[in-house]
C-alpha cells in the first residue's frame, strides 16, 4: 500500500520543507493489507515532523494517517515499538490542538492507537535487571 508513496517520505527525510506535501500525500493512501511494523516505521520522520509543526491542519492530517494506518494493524507487537515515539505525539495533539474537529481527529487516533497497541506495556528494563531476571530464570 505504501509502496507509491516511499519516495515523498524520502525527500520528506531529506528536507523538513517537503514534510506538508508528503503529508498530504500519505493522506491519500488507501490502506488495505495489514499494516505491519516496517510500514509503521517508515512513515513515522514524516509524522513525528508533522505532528511537531505549527500548522493544525497538517497534525490533523497526520492524526487521520495514524488512525487509517493503525486500523489494520492485527498484531499489537508490530505498534509497541514505536509507542514510545508515537504515542506522546498524539496525545500532545490531543491536549494542544485548539480547532475542535482537528482536536476530535486526534483524539480518535489516539484511541485507534491505543487500541492496536492492545493491553501490551512497553517498559524500560535496566541491563543490571536484565540480567537478574536471565539468571533467575537460568537458574544461576
Amino acid at each position: 500500500d505504501l509502496e507509491p508513496f516511499l519516495p515523498a517520505v524520502v525527500e520528506a527525510a531529506q528536507s523538513i520543507t517537503n514534510t506538508h506535501s508528503c503529508v498530504e500525500k500519505l493522506a491519500g493512501c488507501i490502506f488495505v493489507q495489514n499494516v505491519e511494523a516496517p510500514a509503521l516505521a517508515c512513515t513515522l520522520p514524516v509524522l513525528s515532523r508533522g505532528l511537531n509543526d505549527k500548522s493544525e491542519e497538517v497534525k490533523r492530517t497526520c492524526c487521520l494517517i495514524v488512525d487509517n494506518m493503525c486500523k489494520l494493524v492485527e498484531d499489537p507487537a508490530e505498534v509497541l515499538p514505536l509507542m514510545p515515539r508515537l504515542e506522546p505525539l498524539v496525545k500532545n495533539a490531543c491536549e494542544k490542538i485548539s480547532d475542535p474537529e482537528a482536536r476530535g481527529m486526534a483524539d480518535k487516533a489516539y484511541k485507534t492507537l491505543q487500541k492496536a497497541a492492545g493491553e501490551s506495556v512497553l517498559q524500560r528494563v535496566s541491563a543490571e535487571d536484565a540480567l537478574k531476571h536471565f539468571k533467575e530464570l537460568l537458574g544461576d
